[in-house]
């Protein structure tokens, strides 16, 4: 476990609070009442899939659980999983009955959308590229042909009227024409 945790508060009141859930347990499981499985060192930091790395959570155990998941990972590598999965928790609390206090949201976005950037400074593969006109020629020609490419419907999934595609075509080219420009000057 000390491969994955900080020694700090939030472990400490993580693990004790999981030692009174597990002794609840059965309890839980026999009342048929609702109940979430958490694993105990989540899969996508190297835990387990096993029964003994897992245990019953109310929902609103299961959010308190996360969020301190959050705060005791060693590496940025953990922190950023735990907080994207915390981030996907309280996302869809409300389903389950939980009511997020605005700091509790605010503070839960923030660090998403940090994460989010981030793994998308890192990840994206024409970071610092730009694309040339003949590049923009060919990827417009295999779109053209492409039913279901973003130019060719709205986001609602209707159809782009003729004249709709030609004023979205004029503004592209407009953004594109500013862009090269802007990056010309630079």
């Amino acid at each position: 476990m000390n491969d994955y945790f900080l020694d700090n508060k939030y472990t400490k009141w993580y693990f004790s609070s999981l030692v009174k859930a597990q002794r609840q347990e059965q309890a839980r499981i026999e009342s048929g009442g609702y109940f979430e499985k958490h694993h105990i060192i989540p899969t996508s930091i190297g835990g387990k899939n096993t029964r003994e790395n897992k245990v019953f959570l109310s929902p609103k155990e299961h959010y308190i659980f996360h969020h301190l998941l959050t705060k005791m990972m060693k590496t940025a590598e953990h922190k950023v999983k735990m907080i994207q999965a915390f981030w996907q928790l309280s996302h869809g609390a409300k389903r389950k009955g939980i009511r997020l206090a605005p700091r509790q949201h605010d503070w839960a976005r923030r660090q998403f959308a940090a994460t989010q950037s981030e793994f998308m400074m890192r990840s994206c593969p024409f970071r610092g590229h730009k694309h040339t006109e003949r590049a923009k020629e060919q990827n417009s020609l295999k779109m053209k042909g492409n039913k279901n490419a973003v130019g060719n419907k709205s986001r609602s999934g209707d159809k782009w009227s003729e004249a709709a595609k030609k004023a979205k075509s004029i503004a592209m080219k407009a953004m594109w024409a500013a862009n090269k420009e802007k990056n010309t000057k630079d």
